[in-house]
């Protein structure tokens, strides 16, 4: 398994990528291109900007902030995008098949029969994932703060880093297979197929939590009854729609509010309530204390 990474800049061609890919870190830099391969495990992460993968026929908008995680086997094509730095990490199958039943076994087990792996192959659920608290977002935001330096020292990627790469893939997706494993259907492209909406839908919410967002909208987006989509959701997320956009705009409310970049009266108006009082209320409910607590703090 080798170790290796590369810096891009520019116009990109098949010709500077290998033949196949094996322990990689590509650092793009005002890259425009289009590419077609077949990738190892792999995660895609545009630092600015955004661009445009294609897997199995389903295009993936990817933007900032958000990163996409690829099998191994899989063919993807890349399209245009307009990110202006990013970087594409890939993990040998050998070594993350190794780090994923290792995980999975204790010390006897792996003692007794260290190579027994049979087919416990890892299979990630490839979509675009926001940057949150988990492993792998923590190790991609060291990229988003200092990639010049990083590309300079790319060279310093070993055996460790890509250890450290399986590990947080593995880990971050423990929560989608709990989630995904919740829907009640007996084939697996049909809970992958509701899972994929499920997070189109509270992708939207999202992006758009400002706005007053109905439930009839929202399974239109998804192409689901209004029911259907509810139900769901619920199952999926253990909250509903209408409370997910709740709790999202108080999470967004408590931001404004520790960064004091809004006024308490701003901030109410912006997360849909009509006035301070039925805000403040709301706020103090949520996070036991109100929000003039917070500014003065």
């Amino acid at each position: 398994m080798s170790e290796y990474s590369s810096y891009l800049n520019g116009n990109i061609n098949t010709g500077i990528f290998p033949r196949r890919f094996s322990n990689q870190i590509y650092f793009s830099d005002y890259a425009k291109f289009y590419l077609k391969y077949k990738s190892v495990y792999s995660i895609k992460y545009p630092i600015t900007g955004e661009d445009n993968y294609k897997l199995n026929n389903r295009t993936i908008e990817l933007r900032k902030n958000n990163y996409l995680v690829v099998n191994n086997e899989q063919d993807v094509e890349c399209l245009l995008g307009n990110s202006e730095k990013a970087i594409s990490i890939f993990v040998d199958p050998e070594l993350m098949t190794d780090v994923f039943n290792t995980c999975r076994k204790n010390n006897e087990e792996l003692l007794s029969n260290p190579f027994d792996f049979k087919n416990n192959v890892p299979m990630f659920f490839e979509n675009s994932y926001p940057l949150k608290d988990n492993p792998l977002s923590r190790l991609l935001r060291n990229f988003s703060t200092s990639f010049d330096e990083e590309k300079r020292n790319s060279g310093k990627y070993g055996i460790n880093f890509f250890f450290k790469v399986s590990e947080a893939m593995i880990i971050s997706q423990q929560e989608t297979f709990r989630q995904i494993k919740r829907i009640d259907s007996i084939k697996k492209s049909t809970k992958s197929e509701l899972y994929s909406r499920m997070l189109k839908a509270k992708e939207y919410i999202n992006d758009n939590w400002r706005e007053n967002i109905s439930l009839t909208f929202l399974a239109r987006l998804v192409h689901m009854s209004p029911y259907h989509f509810h139900r769901i959701f619920s199952t999926v997320f253990k909250t509903t729609p209408q409370q997910y956009h709740k709790l999202l705009r108080m999470w967004m409310a408590g931001e404004l509010l520790k960064n004091r970049s809004h006024r308490i009266a701003e901030i109410a108006i912006l997360t849909g309530y009509e006035n301070v009082h039925s805000f403040s209320k709301a706020f103090k409910k949520h996070f036991g204390v109100s929000p003039s607590n917070i500014t003065t703090n």
